[in-house]
């Protein structure tokens, strides 16, 4: 998961337990692919995500594939230390 929100018209990615599957279309499974794909976007760009995230309560909980189109942010933004 990854925590923070990444804001869309009407959805959030938010929640540690949802599971990022796809970028575009481009299929992600591991951590450096994602990076990698983002790679080929600058910030701004609106991207499609195709994420999977639990939906119900109690033992009726299961993971829903949903897409939302997310606009890119830029790198300067963000408060990140080079350690």
């Amino acid at each position: 998961g990854y925590g923070d929100k990444v804001s869309s018209e009407k959805e959030y990615l938010k929640r540690y337990d949802d599971i990022i599957t796809a970028i575009n279309g481009t299929s992600v499974t591991t951590w450096s692919q994602l990076v990698n794909e983002l790679a080929y976007y600058e910030g701004g760009e609106t991207v499609t995500i195709t994420y999977y995230t639990i939906e119900g309560k109690g033992r009726d909980r299961e993971y829903v594939e949903k897409e939302t189109e997310v606009t890119l942010g830029f790198k300067k933004d963000f408060n990140v230390e080079d350690k």
